[in-house]
């Protein structure tokens, strides 16, 4: 058989979440994104019911990139993505 090819290497920018590769996406854990907080110039980003801040890793090597209200990044495996 043919010898399989190495996964796409991430992409430099940012990406949307359906825009991940499957094998990443599978890979994620769930995330439930509860709300946005701006607090006196710090942006916090309720996830799983808890209170995170950016740079924050959230869980199985996802890591809080940027908050933002209209969508925040997040890191994963060399991605970058907005949800």
């Amino acid at each position: 058989g043919e010898p399989e090819a190495p996964p796409p290497s991430p992409p430099r920018g940012i990406v949307a979440y359906a825009d991940l590769p499957v094998a990443v996406r599978s890979a994620l854990p769930p995330l439930k994104i509860g709300g946005y907080i701006d607090g006196d110039g710090e942006a916090m980003l309720v996830v799983d019911d808890r209170l995170v801040h950016e740079g924050d890793e959230i869980g199985a090597g996802v890591k809080v990139v940027k908050i933002s209200p209209d969508g925040s990044v997040f890191g994963f495996r060399g991605y970058r993505f907005r949800r």
